[in-house]
């Protein structure tokens, strides 16, 4: 992620770079807030109770310039 910042709807809207194969409008992704982290985090079927883990937050890819209102 390269920026983000919350629009007038209360969305968050950033920039991030993906591969080509992922880019098209519409296509679902997650973002891991400090992705350092997440490293340090098991997968899911390996956490105990009490374990910490990065959770992502879901995220979809939108056009660049979306398409103008009638």
């Amino acid at each position: 992620m390269t920026s983000c910042s919350i629009d007038s709807d209360g969305f968050s809207l950033g920039q991030a770079y993906i591969r080509l194969s992922h880019a098209d409008e519409g296509t679902p992704l997650l973002v891991y807030a400090g992705a350092a982290r997440a490293k340090a985090s098991k997968p899911l079927g390996d956490l105990a109770i009490g374990d910490k883990t990065v959770v992502p937050n879901p995220a979809t890819v939108l056009s660049r310039f979306p398409k103008r209102k009638k």
